[in-house]
């Protein structure tokens, strides 16, 4: 078993569960949420782990309007489960559970700053970029201002974490995109279909997504 950086990075994830509890980023179940899926990322991937997960974390929170915030269990699982198993990989002694953690946060964040700030600054999306113009918040809709911004903010997160050279930032941010173009056609093509949580199902596909590419691109 690898604990990486010992149980320290272990003595943090409270404080950040509390800390978005009390900023009503998550609810109740979404703070235990988070402490039991931060615990693994912590356990396998150290403060490096940390770093990540609390950029996507900080980040997102900010992307979104207040009304979009205080997140519940199955919203926190859907962005930070794939993370969590990773980070449990690499617990096990797995060599690839930095690189797909990486990946999925980094899906999650570029996703939530696509769909936010894009439904914000942009009045005209279009379903996958390139069809017709279909009203804010529609599901496949995207935007140039919301796809930019969301490839962006993909590399933050590998980058908060340390320990990659550019070539294999660009490869990660490239990753998180990846996993956010995949919830964008998950979500034109059956997220209707899933019921009121297909959003939080479309977000999971979208980590996981960003998880493989990451591998992929890497050769992890």
């Amino acid at each position: 078993m690898n604990l990486a950086n010992g149980l320290w990075p272990l003595t943090v994830v409270p404080l950040i569960a509390l800390a978005a509890y009390r900023t009503r980023a998550v609810d109740r179940g979404g703070m235990l949420c988070g402490l039991c899926l931060g615990a693994l990322v912590a356990t396998g991937l150290g403060w490096a782990g940390i770093a990540m997960l609390g950029t996507m974390l900080v980040l997102g929170t900010l992307a979104s309007p207040r009304g979009a915030r205080n997140r519940d269990w199955l919203q926190v699982a859907s962005n930070g489960a794939m993370a969590a198993a990773a980070g449990g990989a690499a617990l096990c002694g797995a060599g690839w559970g930095f690189v797909a953690a990486a990946g999925a946060l980094s899906a999650a964040l570029s996703d939530t700053v696509s769909g936010e700030l894009g439904r914000r600054l942009a009045a005209n999306p279009r379903l996958m970029l390139v069809g017709p113009v279909v009203p804010a918040g529609t599901d496949g809709g995207m935007s140039f201002q919301g796809t930019l911004l969301g490839l962006l903010a993909a590399p933050l997160v590998p980058l908060a974490g340390g320990g990659f050279d550019p070539r294999s930032l660009v490869l990660l941010g490239l990753a998180g995109f990846c996993g956010n173009l995949c919830d964008s056609l998950v979500g034109l093509r059956i997220q209707s279909r899933l019921g009121r949580r297909g959003n939080d199902w479309t977000n999971l596909v979208a980590t996981v997504c960003g998880a493989i590419a990451g591998l992929l691109l890497l050769g992890a």
